[in-house]
């Protein structure tokens, strides 16, 4: 499973390029369901899914940013550990 920080367009755009057209529906289906957090199939991506999940953080504020850059991973891992995963490869920007 790999996790995508959504909030990052740059990233997020890059992924589902490189995931392809299905992934790019499926995403599309989700992100119009108002829910800030996606999961889809892997597409041409060597994963099992594809997670995406926002993050975001006043990046001048050292606490702040650490604070939230755990709160990213640990959901991250939740949702792995839900789903029976025992990787994850963790992208954001």
């Amino acid at each position: 499973m790999i996790v995508v920080c959504s909030t990052s367009e740059i990233l997020r755009k890059e992924i589902l390029a490189k995931a392809g057209s299905r992934v790019q529906a499926e995403y599309e289906v989700w992100e119009k369901s108002g829910q800030n957090i996606y999961a889809t199939s892997n597409g041409r991506l060597p994963c099992k899914k594809i997670f995406f999940l926002p993050w975001g953080s006043d990046r001048s504020e050292p606490t702040a940013l650490k604070k939230s850059l755990s709160i990213f991973v640990s959901t991250a891992i939740k949702y792995a550990e839900k789903s029976g995963y025992q990787t994850i490869g963790l992208f954001f920007l």
